[in-house]
């Protein structure tokens, strides 16, 4: 198979993928949340190993949720200082995962996609187009790309939501982008209930258990710079 047959198939297969899934908003629906209370514990369920192809639980217990919400403590004072406790969150969870799944083992961007070693960030392709993995991937047990990460950032930020830990942001289903016709990408996205200026909280580009990046949505889907602070 030649290089444009094999981004053509991979293309084919991540289009197909999402038209199953209805369009933006749809795919991180309450109804889709999985997210389970039980005696005071709560499990939730998180996508990994590329395009969501395994399934984990995650359960947050007394301790775990005890810290969780005091990083909401005191409450934020604008919608920016919130912004920062939610990427402070996020990483927590995806540190408490990381515990109890192989996500510990997922590195930023796709390491190995095509070469065995670490390109810069505008040599590395999105992660939807490696779906199907090239034959040097190696070992993906634990690996992420977008499509896992825009889902579990959104799962658990929706389960801040109804703990009611939010008092400036409201939660939105999945931003996209596609700065180049084979480079589809998907991030979290949460909007401001008083101004309604949407951000992406992309938790792609570290590797896992680093605090995602969060910035306005046009300037992430132009692709611009990240934020210096790693959040806007």
């Amino acid at each position: 198979m030649n290089l444009l047959s094999y981004h053509l198939t991979t293309f084919i297969l991540f289009t197909s993928l999402f038209l199953a899934l209805p369009a933006e908003g749809r795919v991180t629906s309450r109804e889709e949340a999985r997210i389970s209370p039980s005696a005071n514990t709560y499990t939730i369920a998180i996508c990994h190993n590329l395009g969501c192809r395994a399934q984990s639980t995650v359960t947050l217990a007394q301790k775990q949720l005890f810290n969780i919400s005091r990083l909401f403590q005191p409450t934020a004072k604008t919608p920016r200082i919130e912004r920062r406790q939610i990427r402070d969150a996020v990483a927590l969870f995806e540190r408490i995962a990381g515990k109890q799944t192989s996500i510990h083992r997922d590195r930023g961007l796709n390491p190995n996609s095509i070469t065995a070693s670490p390109r810069p960030r505008s040599q590395v392709r999105t992660a939807s187009l490696f779906l199907i993995p090239p034959r040097n991937y190696g070992n993906i047990e634990g690996q992420m790309d977008c499509v896992d990460e825009s889902w579990n950032t959104t799962r658990f930020l929706e389960f801040l939501e109804q703990l009611g830990l939010l008092t400036w942001h409201h939660v939105l289903g999945a931003a996209f982008r596609t700065p180049g016709l084979f480079e589809p990408h998907w991030a979290a996205q949460v909007e401001e209930t008083v101004s309604g200026e949407r951000f992406a909280v992309d938790s792609w580009i570290l590797d896992n258990g680093k605090p995602p990046y969060v910035q306005r949505l046009k300037a992430w889907r132009g692709d611009l710079p990240l934020p210096v602070e790693g959040f806007e």
